[in-house]
């Protein structure tokens, strides 16, 4: 152990700091090295040294307390006073672990997100009731790094008993002015860290700032760290409006989300609409959307779809607007697209909007929403309360109808697909028609387990979460096999999307251009609207696509467009580490 007077021993304790969020970095890399193909040497060297201006603002934010009691000489000295020194060693100790801990817990969410976590991240759980349980479970399936961070921890504690602070041999009058005086370049050097830099014309660092140090945009979550990225977005408004065009008219000449009245004919007002979500379902899941895959050899993890995609409207190259779950949902009902943030969490979140259900409804049509999970998760039930669904059917009414037993539960989200899909056809039976329902798949997750009694009946695979997409793939072909002898089965449309892709195993869907594709599948019973399209389709445009097929003669609003329209534009938008991504055509354009 080294004493050390006050400076010293405070430049130490940051020297420590930095080392513990560069090794957090290393470790980030690492872990998540196949999002960051070609990243060589002396790239990550430099993306290391630019990581240590984040490092500092975050450390400065952390620690800036601790500094300064420290460094103010207060009559009862740190070095002296005992329970002062408890303390604020314990605080240090406490706010740097949670520093260290989002870093690691980011690291795994990452390749769900494709970008460091936000603020907004706090909202986006904070209805979900069974966040600890989901941690806990983490702690286990990802073993190497929980052993990492026990590791880094135990690096962390060493440094932090190396030192102490040792008591001056200044007289009074000598430790006071001499130290009081420190502390005002104290104080000046640490409001340039904060901001990252110094002068009239510096903005204070933001994420953005990343893109200095690396020659990708996805690298820039290499450079960043998690407590910066969070402490940053507090209650920072997540969109900025622009001006490009002079007019209202010169901009609805380029593009207009404002969809007129437009059909002549009459609307199919006896069809119902059921669409089903299923969950991380990525387009490399199906063998039928990668029929040139491993040399013509690929099968897919989804039978029951790749046979379902070859009787149906099945665009090739369809795509999700982001990496999340409540990206998803706005998108696919209203056609509102993620950017930035998901919307309903934007502070755009509670504005009107005429989603699928409101305008169903206003046609008569009974509308509802299905989903496994404890109601609430997510906030999905406000979500599609704003959409229109009137009705909300979760774990609680699967709990009324006397179906829960302690094997229903999959012990982290929820009931399991298979029995809530038998719950929701029986349930659908029951609805006056027309309807329009929408569900929401869990299974298909992390912790990526399934039902005991489906151990050993799907083939062994390596991608992630290889078996709950086969089982997940057998709830949807069993809720078919059941809806298809229902009375109203032949006169549904029925729509299957994912609500995002999610880690992947292939190198031809670990680009951005891959990573966001996801099946956009239209099916009638009838075969009517069997097609393999190669036209470009987003999750916004399900919501015209699906009005177009009913014929429905009303005004609304959506970034999306028609699918079987041939006049709209084609086009795809998703937001990629901090960038917009436009897929039109043969072309894909980041900006």
């Amino acid at each position: 152990m080294y004493s050390l007077s006050k400076y010293p021993f405070l430049a130490l304790r940051l020297i420590t700091l930095f080392v513990i969020y560069t090794t957090c970095r290393i470790i980030f890399f690492v872990y998540n090295i196949e999002f960051f193909p070609n990243t060589d040497i002396d790239a990550l060297g430099y993306m290391l040294f630019g990581g240590m201006r984040f490092d500092l603002t975050a450390i400065l934010y952390t620690n800036g307390l601790y500094l300064l009691a420290v460094a103010i000489p207060f009559p009862f000295r740190l070095e002296y006073t005992k329970y002062y020194q408890w303390f604020w060693n314990l605080y240090y100790l406490v706010i740097n672990t949670i520093a260290i801990a989002v870093n690691f817990i980011d690291t795994i969410y990452y390749q769900y997100t494709l970008h460091r976590s936000t603020f907004m991240v706090i909202s986006e759980f904070e209805n979900e009731s069974n966040v600890g349980g989901i941690i806990f479970s983490g702690l286990f399936d990802f073993w190497p790094l929980t052993l990492a961070f026990l590791l880094v921890m135990g690096l962390f504690v060493f440094l932090f008993r190396l030192i102490k602070l040792a008591p001056s041999n200044m007289g009074s009058v000598a430790f006071y002015s001499i130290y009081l005086l420190l502390v005002i370049p104290l104080l000046y050097f640490s409001i340039i860290g904060i901001r990252g830099g110094f002068g009239s014309h510096t903005r204070p660092i933001a994420m953005n700032n990343a893109g200095e140090y690396v020659t990708r945009a996805s690298q820039m979550s290499i450079v960043l760290n998690t407590p910066f990225t969070l402490i940053r977005t507090i209650k920072k408004k997540a969109f900025t409006r622009y001006s490009f065009f002079e007019t209202e008219s010169e901009l609805k000449q380029v593009f207009d989300p404002e969809h007129p009245k437009r059909f002549t004919q009459e609307a199919q007002l006896d069809t119902n609409v059921v669409i089903l979500i299923m969950e991380s379902f990525g387009a490399e899941v199906s063998g039928f959307l990668n029929k040139e895959l491993d040399n013509g050899t690929y099968e897919g993890l989804v039978p029951f779809l790749d046979t379902l995609m070859a009787d149906s409207l099945t665009f090739e190259y369809g795509f999700a607007h982001g990496r999340k779950s409540i990206d998803a949902i706005p998108a696919i009902v209203s056609g509102i697209p993620s950017m930035i943030v998901p919307y309903v969490i934007s502070n755009y979140g509670t504005n009107k909007i005429n989603g699928l259900g409101s305008i169903l409804d206003s046609q008569g049509y009974y509308t509802a929403f299905f989903h496994g999970a404890p109601n609430g998760s997510m906030g999905f039930n406000s979500i599609m309360n704003l959409a229109g669904f009137r009705s909300y059917f979760g774990m609680s009414e699967f709990k009324q109808a006397g179906l829960y037993n302690e094997n229903s539960y999959d012990g982290t989200w929820g009931i399991w697909d298979d029995e809530f899909m038998q719950y929701m056809a029986s349930t659908i039976n029951e609805l006056p028609q027309p309807f329009a329902t929408t569900f929401f798949s869990l299974s298909s997750h992390h912790p990526n387990v399934i039902p005991e009694q489906f151990e050993n009946k799907f083939k062994e695979g390596d991608t992630i979460g290889n078996y709950t997409f086969q089982y997940a793939d057998y709830a949807l072909k069993h809720f078919f096999e059941v809806a298809s002898k229902m009375p109203w089965y032949d006169n549904t449309l029925f729509v299957i999307v994912a609500d995002h892709a999610t880690t992947n195993y292939h190198s031809e869907y670990k680009s951005d251009f891959g990573r966001y594709r996801i099946p956009i599948v239209f099916y009638k019973p009838d075969g009517s609207l069997r097609k393999l399209s190669q036209t470009v389709a987003q999750q916004s445009d399900i919501f015209p696509t699906v009005l177009d097929i009913l014929n429905i003669d009303e005004e609304y609003f959506s970034y999306g467009n028609s699918l079987i329209d041939s006049d709209s534009p084609k086009f795809a938008v998703t937001y990629v580490n901090n960038n917009y991504q436009l897929v039109m055509g043969d072309w894909v354009m980041q900006y």
